[in-house]
């Protein structure tokens, strides 16, 4: 110090000897180096009016230590503010609320300190707190006000940063979860940064993982292709979820086991003490809720949806999904017709019904020590009925002339659950959780042809109502599963200081389960076992300085089917800056192992007049195979040059050395025996190597005045996959892959009355522009090219770049202590007839097959008004 700074320097040596001090600072005064130097020794430095500095020891006088603790709460309910953020001004020390809305920093010299509470959706208050030795607790009441806020959060790990939102940003009431009149919660998480909703497959996929490879929650309880039937009506209400918190790649170990992340639903907790209610007619649904209070401090909230009577199509789809349902005359002639013998059919008469029920309720409990008890469930149902009669237009053939065809599809989903918050003592509390849960789905694709009713001369009603009259469902022949789980899980969270957090859990899942194939088409197929997952988690995160962040934790999870346990290792880095020329700056760094042990595959529907590309379904890992593995690395850079904007981005790596999907080479084998049936996962799937890696950016800028917000993003995610049994064992993209997408939000708060939502989206590459049976069932059968495309290519045949705009106008009318809200809602403005799917027309001409490219297109401008009163 002295050769560096040119000081006088006294000091005893026999004062300091053997106490060893490490300092890292730069470009510091000599004042700054030296304080550093002595901090957390028994020793302090006078300067003398020479200048002349010297060490001496501190005075004898004990310091006086105290501490800050107490709960933050919501000023009009009373309800506890998880994630709050408790700022000393001075930036000394901060911390957070736990989902109970308690918080603690210590150790405090004693005397006076400026402190800031802050939460997204409320008031910032500020406060001067006098900390003494045996400081009581405080409580602290935050005022709600409006703010233009996602109603998602989307995270690599739980942040506890000055610079970062919190996670569980609450959307009770917004109508950003309903943006122009989708009816979907799940769909509707595709606005996000990471999430892509492929709406050419009706897929969801997070950061380019499989779709089956993600786990969706409500509640904390698994609920496993709930949203396979309808991606685009889903199977929940979105007046029901009040929270949504998406977890990618980089998540920590107190989250459940799933390859490519999770996206957890909570539902509406009730608020305030008076009884409330809302009545909605959307496009396509009619929604109810009901909050009230209940005796014993109990408070209820029920909510529920059904499809709109007399209707049995989504607005806007009738059209497009009449189309959609005819032969796919390829796979028709493949099927059933000969060589040479190619037969055209004319869609005679066709019927579909779709129809959905939903159903919420919650109950919960706030005790004067604000322990927690919340009771929710949830029962839902799907059904998509489709029929076709087909006529036959050649007349020089032997095909029959009618054709029948129908698909029933029914999916049943149901769960309930009690968990509840205990605050054990000032740094530790506690939770624990029992569910059960229940889901279910049969597919059965039914086709038959007859000739002798076409040449009875019988019209097209005719045999259509003859073969209604006359088809009965074959249990004999559907595809099924069925799925039951009860599951506890609790967890213990320790502030062992102001620094340091440790949680440590357990989580028991026991799961038995029913899955079959048995249809027109693939080999028959029976899995069916029970299996015990016991599940220990430690996840510890740090403070090292008011910058720096680390965590770290591990889950090892047990598995009674093959007596094995697989340990995951996983961390995250979080760097937060001091204000900068370019405002505030966050980085962050995570990564881990993870292993998932609930399979989510999805079978191809290989019949000629299919609606849906695939069926999903779920089972355990059985222990014919080994357990899938994933490893993750991600990064973040967030930047706050004001409170008005925010540029995020990040970047990913996922890499599956070892994943599986179904064995379509087996399943569509020849039975041998009429008594055979697949048994062990090992028989019906194939390993496979999968890795995606992309990245985001995004800029949202809000303006005061007007109150606008708008929002850019573009993301990059390229997802591949390797099979050695499928398309000459090649890298190729994988089906629900979009590897660039750009995307611009509006939201413009006009009034008090008035609001209005505009977005748009441009995709300009997709995958797998042909049915999906076409890889699958015709490159089995050794039909691999035809008419110059090349099925065991699938990137080579891609669909028309993807452009949808919407806009939106929300118009509040306040009736006495009610309010009328009117939505009228403008989709895809720009009436573009966006492709979602291809299939080859063969013609026979001059003796040669030519063949003519056919495109499923979705719907095209959808005007909608859906009526909302509150009272």
């Amino acid at each position: 110090l002295v050769n560096r700074t040119n000081i006088d320097l006294i000091y005893d040596p026999d004062l300091v000897r053997s106490i060893p001090v490490f300092v890292d600072i730069q470009n510091g005064t000599a004042t700054e180096i030296l304080r550093a130097i002595l901090r957390g020794t028994p020793f302090d430095f006078i300067i003398l009016s020479s200048g002349t500095y010297v060490i001496t020891e501190r005075k004898t006088i004990a310091a006086r230590y105290g501490r800050f603790f107490g709960y933050v709460l919501d000023a009009e309910t009373g309800t506890p503010i998880s994630n709050a953020t408790i700022l000393l001004a001075d930036a000394s020390n901060s911390t957070f609320t736990n989902p109970n809305g308690f918080f603690s920093v210590s150790p405090l010299l004693a005397g006076d300190y400026p402190v800031v509470f802050s939460s997204l959706g409320y008031q910032s208050q500020s406060a001067t707190i006098k900390i003494e030795e045996n400081s009581t607790s405080q409580v602290i009441r935050l005022t709600p006000k409006p703010f233009q806020a996602d109603p998602i959060v989307i995270e690599a790990t739980p942040s506890l940063g000055l610079n970062q939102l919190a996670q569980g940003v609450p959307i009770s009431g917004s109508d950003q979860i309903q943006r122009l009149a989708s009816e979907s919660a799940i769909q509707g998480t595709s606005f996000f940064s990471g999430i892509i909703f492929n709406q050419s497959q009706q897929t969801l996929s997070i950061q380019g993982g499989d779709p089956g490879n993600y786990l969706m929650m409500l509640d904390g309880v698994p609920m496993y292709a709930s949203g396979t039937l309808g991606a685009s009506i889903s199977a929940f209400s979105p007046y029901a979820i009040d929270e949504v918190s998406i977890q990618k790649a980089g998540y920590d170990a107190t989250h459940s086991d799933a390859l490519d992340g999770l996206i957890q639903f909570r539902q509406h907790a009730p608020k305030g003490e008076q009884q409330t209610a809302l009545v909605s007619a959307q496009p396509n649904s009619l929604n109810g809720q009901f909050s009230t209070a209940l005796p014993g401090g109990w408070r209820s909230t029920a909510t529920l949806r059904v499809n709109q009577p007399g209707r049995n199509m989504p607005l806007g789809f009738r059209d497009q999904l009449q189309d959609w349902n005819r032969l796919d005359p390829l796979l028709q002639n493949f099927l059933m017709g000969e060589n040479g013998d190619i037969a055209h059919y004319n869609q005679a008469k066709q019927e579909q019904e779709f129809g959905f029920f939903d159903g919420h309720f919650t109950f919960e409990k706030t005790s004067a020590d604000l322990d927690r008890t919340i009771i929710s469930g949830y029962i839902g149902s799907q059904s998509f009925t489709s029929q076709l009669l087909s006529e036959r237009l050649t007349i020089a053939s032997v095909q029959p002339g009618f054709v029948y065809s129908r698909e029933d599809i029914e999916q049943q989903t149901a769960m309930a659950q009690v968990t509840h918050f205990q605050v054990l003592s000032a740094k530790a509390d506690a939770h624990i959780q029992g569910y059960v849960s229940f889901s279910s789905s049969d597919n059965q694709y039914f086709m038959q042809g007859n000739d002798s009713l076409h040449q009875a001369g019988h019209s097209s009603r005719q045999a259509f109502d003859f073969y209604q009259q006359q088809y009965r469902p074959d249990n004999t022949l559907i595809d099924q599963q069925e799925t039951r789980e009860a599951g506890v899980k609790s967890s213990l969270t320790y502030f062992m200081d102001a620094r340091t957090k440790i949680t440590t859990g357990l989580d028991l899942q026991y799961i038995d389960y029913l899955f079959g194939l048995n249809d027109l088409f693939y080999f028959p197929t029976q899995n069916q076992s029970s299996v015990l997952l016991s599940s220990l988690y430690t996840q510890s995160q740090f403070t090292l300085s008011k910058h720096v962040r680390f965590s770290a934790g591990f889950r090892s999870t047990f598995s009674s089917e093959n007596q094995q346990a697989y340990v995951q290792p996983r961390f995250n880095l979080t760097i937060d800056t001091d204000r900068t020329l370019l405002g505030y700056h966050t980085f962050s760094i995570s990564g881990g192992v993870y292993r998932q042990f609930i399979h989510q595959f999805d079978v191809t529907n290989i019949g000629p007049s299919a609606f849906r590309p695939f069926h999903r379904f779920i089972l355990p890992v059985d222990a014919s195979i080994p357990v899938p593995v994933s490893y993750h690395l991600a990064g973040g850079w967030t930047a706050s040059p004001s409170e008005q904007t925010r540029f995020e981005t990040e970047v990913y790596y996922k890499w599956e050395p070892q994943s599986y999907e179904m064995n379509i080479q087996q399943l569509l084998a020849e039975p041998t025996q009429a008594s055979t049936a697949l048994q062990d996962q090992s028989q019906f799937l194939t390993e496979a190597e999968t890795y995606s890696v992309g990245g985001a950016f995004s800029i949202t800028h809000t303006f005061n005045e007007p109150q606008i917000k708008l929002r850019w993003l573009n993301q990059v995610s390229i997802s591949r996959r390797r099979n050695d049994a499928r398309f000459n064992g090649n890298w190729t993209h994988t089906f629900w892959s979009e590897p660039f997408s750009t995307a611009a939000f509006l939201d413009w708060n006009i009034s008090k009355r008035v609001s209005f939502l505009a977005n748009a989206r441009w995709t300009p590459v997709r995958f797998w522009a042909f049915n999906h049976a076409y890889y699958d069932f015709l490159t089995t059968h050794g039909t691999t090219e035809i008419a110059g495309f090349d099925f065991n290519s699938p990137d080579s045949q891609r669909l028309d770049p993807f452009f949808r705009a919407d806009i939106g106008v929300t118009y509040r009318i306040p009736i006495r202590n009610s309010n009328l809200k009117t939505r009228i809602d403008l989709l895809n403005i720009t009436n573009r007839l966006n492709e979602t799917q291809r299939l080859l027309n063969p013609i026979s001409s001059s003796g040669n097959t030519e063949y003519e490219v056919i495109s499923r297109r979705l719907p095209g401008f959808i005007p909608s008004l859906s009526l909302q009163f509150e009272f």
